[in-house]
């Protein structure tokens, strides 16, 4: 004899793991991981971390790369750049230059100018949280931004142009304050030069042997955000 399950119960067992598993607390939420394929089809991860309100780190992989952005003022942006193979981190002073699109783009990856440009097209949910997609073109660039607006962050983020572009989605909203406190902790370690004394430290095989320019420049290969 067969057995049937009543209608509710079948979805209360399949919906209760569901929301379960994927429901987040945005009072919970640090930050956002993001990935883009590149143009060697290698997948790269962009770690988003709000540690301050005036420090917020970017981890990016495979590059070993980890960048700390210190707020200034709104467009005053000084960051420090950490080489994690090498163990070396170098100081930017802060300069209006350093972010074109002020502390909004570091934070929320998506500047406030940008976001002003763009015309609102939908609305749907992310892990229970209401997201929104905005649309447009600004800069040249069409752009397409799907953000968690109560925490300024994106789940995805599309520039296209005449001759190509980048997309970016999420992979993970981050909640583990932890993985802030490991991160930190690691960078105090390394040796930290200023960036404008560089020169003086030809002792560093690093910098000596043009390791740094080279793995600037790669890293600036991989479209990794305006900045």
């Amino acid at each position: 004899m067969k057995h049937f399950l009543p209608a509710t119960v079948l979805i209360s067992l399949i919906s209760q793991p569901l929301l379960a598993a994927d429901c987040i607390d945005e009072k919970d939420v640090i930050g956002v991981t993001l990935s883009s394929e590149s143009i060697a089809d290698q997948k790269q991860y962009l770690s988003i971390l709000r540690e301050t309100n005036s420090r917020v780190i970017y981890d990016f992989q495979p590059q070993g790369i980890t960048r700390v952005y210190l707020r200034y003022s709104e467009e005053n942006i000084g960051y420090e750049e950490y080489f994690n193979l090498e163990e070396i981190g170098v100081e930017h002073e802060p300069s209006p230059t350093n972010v074109p699109g002020g502390w909004s783009e570091v934070s929320n990856f998506v500047s406030a100018d940008t976001l002003e440009s763009l015309k609102k097209t939908s609305s749907g949910t992310h892990q229970c949280l209401t997201t929104n997609t905005y649309e447009g073109v600004y800069n040249g660039e069409t752009i397409k931004a799907v953000l968690i607006d109560n925490l300024n962050l994106p789940i995805l983020l599309e520039r296209r142009t005449a001759t190509g572009g980048n997309r970016w989605e999420v992979e993970a909203l981050e909640i583990d304050p932890q993985r802030i406190s490991s991160i930190s902790s690691k960078l105090d370690t390394y040796r930290t030069y200023d960036f404008a004394d560089l020169g003086d430290h030809e002792e560093e095989a690093f910098f000596r042997n043009s390791g740094y320019l080279k793995y600037k420049l790669g890293h600036d290969r991989d479209g990794d955000h305006d900045h």
